[in-house]
C-alpha cells in the first residue's frame, strides 16, 4: 500500500461526510487552536475561528469554493498540498464557517429590484471610522469621536443570473434573506473580484463589497 493510499483509508475511517462543489468527499475538519481574534465564547459564523480541512488528494479545492460538512457551511480562504517528495499525501485547506449561510438565499439586486446574481455564502465586517478629540492645548487624546460606519461583505460561490458580474458592476444592493430575519444592505460596490478554476473544474467568483447602509427586518 502506497503512503497516498494509508492516508486515504484513514480518512475513509476516521473521515465525515463533507460536499465540495457537489462531490461528497471523506474529511477531517478540525477548529485551528491558534486564531487571532478568535472569541472562544462564539460558536459558528460569529466565532473568528478558523477550521483546517483534511480531505483526499486530488478533490479540487480552491480558494472561495463553497464546502458543506456537518450541516454548517464553510468559504474556503487557503488550500495546499501535503507532498512526500513527488507523491501527493493529502489535500488540505483553512476554512471559515458561513454565518447562516445554509438557511439563507442571498441576492445582489439593481436599483429597480431585478436580480442580478446569487451568492452560496457570505461573511460581513462592520468596519467604524473615528477621530481623536484634544482638549486646547493638550497633546493627550481625551476622547475617540465616533466617525461614519460601513460594511464589507465577502460574498462566495457568485453566479449571474444573466450576463457577467464584474468590478465595473456600479451601485447595487445585497440582501441576506433568512428564515426569520431579512439583511438588506445597500450602497454598494465591488471593490475586488476573484475568480479560480482550472482546466478539470468549473470557473467560480468571489465578490468583496462595501456597502453603506444596513438595514434589518423580520420575515413574514
Amino acid at each position: 500500500m502506497t503512503r497516498r493510499a494509508a492516508v486515504e483509508a484513514m480518512l475513509l475511517k476516521y473521515g465525515s461526510p463533507a460536499t465540495l462543489n457537489g462531490t461528497q468527499v471523506r474529511a477531517v475538519i478540525r477548529p485551528l487552536e491558534i486564531q487571532s481574534g478568535a472569541d472562544r465564547g462564539l460558536t459558528g459564523g460569529d466565532s473568528g475561528l478558523s477550521y483546517r480541512f483534511t480531505g483526499p488528494a486530488g478533490c479540487g479545492l480552491s480558494e472561495g469554493d463553497a464546502l458543506e460538512a456537518d450541516g454548517a457551511s464553510y468559504s474556503v480562504r487557503r488550500t495546499g498540498t501535503a507532498m512526500l517528495g513527488t507523491e501527493a499525501l493529502y489535500d488540505w485547506a483553512v476554512l471559515r464557517e458561513l454565518p447562516g449561510a445554509a438557511d439563507s438565499e442571498i441576492v445582489l439586486l439593481a436599483a429597480d429590484g431585478t436580480v442580478l446574481a446569487r451568492a452560496k455564502g457570505y461573511e460581513t465586517r462592520t468596519l467604524r471610522d473615528g477621530c481623536e478629540v484634544r482638549s486646547w492645548g493638550e497633546g493627550t487624546p481625551v476622547q475617540i469621536a465616533e466617525g461614519e460606519t460601513r460594511y464589507e461583505l465577502s460574498l462566495f460561490g457568485v453566479t449571474a443570473e444573466a450576463g457577467e458580474i464584474c468590478s465595473g458592476l456600479g451601485e447595487f444592493s445585497v440582501e441576506i434573506r433568512g428564515k426569520t430575519r431579512k439583511t438588506a444592505y445597500s450602497g454598494c460596490r465591488v471593490q475586488n473580484e476573484t475568480k479560480t478554476g482550472g482546466k478539470s473544474l468549473e470557473p467560480r467568483r468571489s465578490l468583496l463589497v462595501l456597502a453603506a447602509g444596513k438595514t434589518e427586518e423580520e420575515s413574514a
